[in-house]
């Protein structure tokens, strides 16, 4: 079911997300510590394995004549499931809702029918025939009677044949879902070329001391001299020259990536999108894409890092940006003073902040739409993300 949907998540992921989030910060900083970017992929096993354990144990409710118990469990994982999925910003409440409860329905299904696939025939076995009482009994090991051993083997026989159509299941529903129209758009559209600036001249003393006590904006000096790919692309010539060292700018496809949430990326059609900006603001406004793609944009070389990196580790990367500098997008808005944080909400809600002073004290702080070259992937934020020089690259 999730595989034909581009928003409502798996359920195993909506309950792995639901757990994370109440799980507490000491419990989930230990886990970091000792399993790293592992700790999401052993929380989902672990609910995959818990959740085929009490489907077991249904199941052995159903075995021995209780099926309303079995019943009314799956029906309590149906209900967890739904509400673990609805929660999520991006998915729609009433979709989730009949996914979770769906599963519910073909999970005590199939568990029905493996159950009668067992039983059934034994009910033919000659085992369960009247044993004449002065017929000696065989001395040493009895194999099992046949009928058993059918029964066994057509268990498990059927129980193959239901998870392989669930894998095939997911493979059709992820076949006739297609391209997200945020693939689409990345598949048919190409970034312009930016303007050949790696930074932003310094603001008037007036917007550095009090952000938004004036309307004054910072434009991009005119393009003088090779742009910032020619210049990058001459700086990689040095890698084969020394063994081991990694290129100067950093591939979209190798660049490090964590996540916070589970599951899929978000697909984000970019002609529906909207970026705000609210809260201790004068003119509260909005953008959609094509009004930012419309803006002078420029590119810039920011390396970021990963709260988590070690030293000699993978998880830091270099790359040319393509966006528009913050400090013009906050004047706009006019920033209020005693608005000492920049808090980003994403589409499914996470929030990163950081002191409002960094848009104006001379570094790249921008809102990107470009990396190298290309638009933004969607596992790196497509259509749009902050990215602050200096800053760890979660914010």
């Amino acid at each position: 079911m999730e595989g034909a949907s581009e928003s409502i998540p798996s359920l195993v992921v909506a309950v792995s997300e639901l757990l994370s989030d109440y799980t507490p910060g000491d419990v989930v900083r230990f886990s970091i510590a000792n399993f790293g970017a592992s700790q999401k992929t052993l929380l989902t096993a672990g609910i995959i394995a818990g959740s085929l354990v009490l489907g077991g144990v249904l199941g052995r409710f159903a075995a021995r004549g209780r099926p309303g118990a079995m019943l009314a469990g799956f029906a309590l994982f149906g209900l967890l499931g739904g509400w673990a999925a609805a929660r999520n910003p991006i998915s729609p409440a009433a979709g989730s809702w009949i996914v979770g409860l769906a599963a519910a329905a073909l999970a005590a299904g199939t568990t029905l029918l493996l159950v009668g696939r067992l039983a059934e025939p034994a009910v033919r076995s000659p085992a369960t025939l009247p044993v004449d009482p002065e017929q000696p009994e065989p001395a040493g090991d009895v194999a099992a009677p046949a009928g058993e051993v059918q029964a066994r083997r057509a268990f498990f026989g059927f129980a193959v044949g239901a998870g392989a159509a669930a894998l095939a299941m997911v493979g059709l529903g992820r076949a006739l879902r297609g391209q997200s129209a945020a693939e689409q758009f990345l598949e048919t559209n190409t970034l312009r070329s930016a303007a050949t600036t790696t930074s932003v001249p310094p603001p008037t003393t007036e917007a550095a001391a009090a952000p938004g006590s004036t309307t004054t904006t910072t434009t991009a000096p005119a393009p003088v001299g090779p742009s910032v790919q020619e210049q990058v692309a001459a700086l990689d010539t040095l890698d084969g020259d020394v063994a081991g060292v990694s290129s100067y700018v950093t591939p979209n496809d190798s660049f490090y990536r964590i996540d916070t949430a589970f599951g899929q990326v978000p697909q984000i059609d970019p002609t529906s999108w909207r970026l705000r900006f609210t809260g201790m603001v004068d003119n509260p406004y909005e953008l959609t894409f094509d009004e930012i793609q419309a803006m002078d944009l420029s590119d810039y070389v920011i390396t970021l890092s990963c709260v988590s990196n070690r030293v000699g580790g993978n998880l830091v990367g270099n790359a040319v940006w393509t966006g528009v500098p913050l400090s013009v997008l906050l004047d706009r808005a006019g920033v209020q003073a005693g608005a000492d944080q920049v808090v980003g909400r994403s589409v499914d809600d996470w929030t990163a902040g950081f002191p409002t002073p960094l848009v104006y004290d001379g570094r790249n702080a921008i809102l990107a739409i470009g990396m190298n070259d290309e638009f933004l992937p969607t596992n790196h934020g497509f259509p749009a993300r902050l990215v602050v020089a200096g800053l760890y690259g979660y914010v």
